[in-house]
């Protein structure tokens, strides 16, 4: 009899589920159990643990803050000075973290509710009478709507923030994995017993590896690139040069900047370096950076206080490009410097904060027209390295004007796109030569760095233009610093002061000695230089005596 009594009581109790719950606890219902406890309500150990375990914490800000944590904290992070960062599926992201860390706390105030029917199915505390419960369950469920308020949504993100924190140091650290859209490869993967394994391995996305960049392309180990081999081919026909650019272009997919290099692609126009500079920035998407020449050049120094913006989008990027300065460029030599020393950089976007890194990326220039490095210190030579592109590509119907050039490929962007992942292999090749025996400079490009270098020398220039090197000739170091001056006002350009200019003529190994006054031996000036600076001394004369100039 007692148990058809249950089985009728049972049958009786009023149906308790997410909806049941809304009409119960605004009141519609309600009223009916504010004595007796509803019944049929979900199992309490049938319900999400989190929600279980999050129906228990304060019901404040700081316990939505804990919330926020505990339900999408995987997904977020909060980075001093930069931002919210989120997580892709692929990569953490500055760009939607904000919007995301919003969405997320949007989120809390549904959620809550789920916490509601667990504190409900939880059943009253020890001793509590039910209408004490039900009013506690009340608030509860009030304070999820609440919860949905602007300045509710903008506390939860605001006392998650600490405990959701990390450094901008955190994120790139790994510098030989490179994250791609189909996985992250691991370059210096520890060795397995696949028959085939190569030190290089594709794992999954993970979030611990804190990687902010995804380059544009998959890997596939067997892919090939029959269109950019014969490109490669055709651009760079030197084997030992062309290898040097795939060593060099390998050697970008790391973060690592042991090399201190510069590599400069220079050349007139239409020679393939530029299809080949776009093709390799397009396919390492994230982890390449096109910066403006003039951050680069001695007319952009700025103030320690102002911002780089230019600057500070090179955290994490692996390969960072300019190209085509202006005609008459003068390289800052210390920039160049400091972007491939290893020393830690102090950069800030526009309206924030100063933030620090260390770089990780390779330079690589591209120009028509050499700029100027007024520098001669090894400081600055050691590390440019100049390679000449010296093919030209035009259309068929031009091929007859120009002798020795080749024709283009028609669509090649696209075909070269289209080519990626067997590009990528080709780079993958590429750094693991530079990884068994370095980049291997090859003689042409010494050469043609060696003579850049005597170009950018003013007094190299100087003595090429206006002077003889004639064994027993002498010339005191005054007449000879005033034709230099000379010649650089003809040339449009700064002269070095005097101590200057005798250091550089000592690095030349042009010898100096004193007999009453500092002379030069082996060096004269030629006939018509003599005549200009004999020409400039009577302008000046007569300038002085009054007379006509």
């Amino acid at each position: 009899m007692a148990k058809k009594k249950k089985e009728e009581s049972e049958e009786n109790r009023p149906e308790f589920g997410a909806d049941a719950l809304r009409a119960i606890l605004e009141g519609a219902e309600g009223a009916e159990f504010e004595e007796t406890l509803p019944q049929n309500i979900p199992p309490y150990d049938s319900l999400p643990e989190i929600d279980r375990r999050l129906s228990k914490i304060e019901r404040n800000d700081f316990g939505n803050g804990q919330r926020l944590v505990a339900r999408y904290g995987h997904d977020l992070i909060s980075v001093p000075k930069a931002g919210w960062y989120g997580w892709t599926g692929q990569r953490w992201s500055l760009q939607i973290g904000a919007a995301m860390a919003h969405k997320y706390s949007q989120r809390i105030s549904r959620d809550l509710r789920g916490e509601v029917i667990a504190a409900m199915a939880a059943g009253p505390k020890d001793d509590e009478p039910p209408k004490d419960f039900m009013a506690r369950i009340k608030a509860h469920y009030k304070f999820s709507f609440d919860s949905g308020n602007t300045t509710r949504i903008s506390a939860i993100m605001r006392e998650a923030e600490p405990h959701l924190q990390k450094e901008i140091d955190a994120f790139d650290t790994h510098h030989f994995l490179l994250n791609l859209k189909n996985g992250t490869l691991n370059l210096k993967a520890e060795f397995n017993d696949d028959e085939d394994f190569d030190g290089i391995v594709l794992e999954e996305h993970q979030r611990k590896n804190l990687i902010t960049k995804v380059a544009r392309v998959s890997y596939d180990r067997d892919a090939q690139a029959p269109v950019f081999n014969k490109f490669i081919r055709e651009v760079m026909p030197d084997d030992e040069v062309r290898l040097f650019l795939q060593r060099f272009f390998g050697y970008c997919l790391t973060g690592d900047t042991g090399k201190q290099v510069i590599v400069m692609l220079w050349g007139e126009g239409s020679n393939g370096k530029s299809t080949l500079m776009d093709l390799f920035t397009w396919m390492l998407g994230d982890y390449a950076t096109v910066t403006p020449f003039a951050s680069l050049l001695h007319t952009d120094q700025r103030r320690g206080s102002e911002a780089s913006p230019d600057l500070a989008r090179l955290p994490g990027a692996r390969l960072v490009s300019a190209a085509e300065p202006e005609s008459g460029a003068r390289f800052a030599e210390s920039m160049l410097k400091q972007l491939t020393g290893s020393e830690i950089m102090t950069v800030r976007h526009l309206h924030k904060d100063f933030f620090e890194f260390k770089p990780q990326f390779k330079l690589c220039l591209s120009f028509n027209n050499k700029p100027y490095i007024r520098g001669q210190d090894e400081g600055i030579w050691r590390r440019i390295l100049l390679v000449p592109f010296t093919q030209r590509f035009v259309d068929e119907d031009q091929l007859g004007k120009f002798p020795g050039a080749l024709p283009k490929i028609e669509n090649l962007d696209k075909k070269l796109k289209a080519e990626a992942p067997g590009i990528l292999n080709w780079l993958l090749d590429g750094y693991r030569m530079w990884a068994e025996s370095g980049l291997k400079i090859p003689d042409k490009v010494r050469a043609a760095t060696t003579e850049y270098r005597h170009e950018s020398n003013p007094v190299h220039q100087f003595l090429d233009a206006w002077c003889e090197m004639k064994a027993g000739a002498t010339i005191p170091a005054a007449r000879l610093y005033d034709a230099y001056k000379l010649w650089c006002k003809d040339a449009a350009l700064d002269p070095l002061n005097q101590n200057k200019f005798g250091r550089r003529m000592s690095e030349m190994n042009i010898e100096r000695y004193t007999y009453q006054y500092v002379y030069y031996r082996g060096v004269q000036l030629s006939s018509e230089a003599e005549s200009r600076l004999i020409e400039e001394e009577n302008k000046q004369y007569r300038r002085r005596d009054g007379g006509d100039s």
